[in-house]
């Protein structure tokens, strides 16, 4: 592999890019962990927490949202791309 090693949590099982490539996004065992990009080995990363729950998401075209399903609990969570808080409504 080519590049710098960015670390999460336990179980890494998905990842996702930002379309801009300014962000990726890992799925873990303890939620989501977020680094901007380009990423140094040293850089800690943002955390969204899951509570347990198994997400997946994807971000939006135009690099606006994030969406994340949480799995077997049948709801969506969409943030803001940018800020990373949950939108209301």
């Amino acid at each position: 592999p080519e590049g710098v090693r960015l670390y999460t949590g336990e179980n890494l099982w998905n990842v996702a890019v930002r379309p801009d490539g300014k962000v990726v996004a890992g799925f873990f065992g303890g939620g989501i962990a977020l680094y901007s990009l380009p990423a140094q080995t040293s850089d800690r990363c943002r955390v969204l927490p899951t509570k347990g729950l198994s997400p997946v998401g994807v971000f939006t075209r135009d690099s606006k949202r994030f969406i994340v399903s949480d799995g077997e609990g049948g709801n969506l969570h969409i943030y803001d791309a940018f800020e990373w808080s949950e939108p209301v409504g």
